[in-house]
């Protein structure tokens, strides 16, 4: 993606998800002139302890980082991702996860 030079939008958003399969799942994909700042992802373990990752396409952000049943962890270290990065969530266990998703999406198109 070329510098943006021209007008563009800048809205503020969020974004819920729940998994319940030990699984690595595409949540946010970022268009071709977007550029997106994740803001913070908090994480629920709804139905019992269970570990998370974050990956942007498949590179980790965080790893393996434990969230106890009925326990809330939340990570609020800004990064971006661009044209045609995937924000990814990784669940390691079979037992249901909410997670909550903050981000501000920039659009040159």
């Amino acid at each position: 993606m070329a510098i943006p030079s021209g007008g563009g939008t800048e809205v503020l958003k969020g974004v819920g998800f729940t998994y319940s399969s030990a699984a690595t799942n595409s949540s946010i994909t970022s268009g071709t002139h977007e550029i997106l700042t994740i803001l913070s992802a908090t994480f629920t373990a709804t139905g019992g302890a269970n570990n998370i990752s974050i990956l942007v396409d498949n590179e980790y952000v965080v790893y393996n980082q434990s969230v106890p049943a009925s326990g809330t962890f939340v990570w609020d270290n800004k990064f971006i991702i661009q044209a045609g990065d995937i924000f990814k969530i990784r669940i390691h266990t079979a037992t249901e996860v909410m997670c909550y998703v903050s981000y501000i999406l920039q659009d040159w198109s």
